[in-house]
């Protein structure tokens, strides 16, 4: 079932049998690591904030391999980047010799940045569409 494992043993007097066990249980935790990571990166991106998606837009123009800091400071961004650090978007690498917190991507992260428009889209508002107005 998912989430437990139970440890098997294969018997390679028979290796079309043992072919064939390995391939079924490669193919079933595959499949539990893509459900993980789906269900990660949904659970992630629901719990976000426009001032964090701003930001993980101002950080998607940095690879996986960069490190990459923030060149200026507004409150949201200054909010936004612990909150990015909690998820597990971000990760922080030191400290830059102007005092500049860096950072890098997680995986997590990476993902999210490269789908972000498709993730998390941005809605025009209309005015009647308003819960407010629902208010009155």
């Amino acid at each position: 079932s998912f989430g437990t494992r139970r440890a098997r043993t294969l018997t390679f007097s028979k290796p079309k049998k043992a072919r064939t066990d390995i391939t079924e249980a490669l193919t079933a935790r595959l499949r539990e690591r893509k459900l993980l990571n789906d269900a990660r990166i949904r659970t992630a991106v629901a719990q976000l904030t426009g001032e964090e998606r701003d930001v993980l837009g101002i950080f998607s123009l940095y690879t996986e391999e960069q490190v990459f800091w923030l060149n200026s400071t507004t409150l949201e961004t200054a909010s936004a980047v612990p909150r990015l650090l909690d998820k597990g978007f971000i990760v922080a690498v030191g400290i830059s010799a102007d005092d500049r917190p860096m950072f890098r991507w997680t995986r997590l992260g990476l993902e999210t940045a490269r789908h972000l428009d498709s993730l998390v889209p941005r809605i025009a508002i209309q005015a009647n569409n308003s819960a407010d107005k629902a208010k009155e």
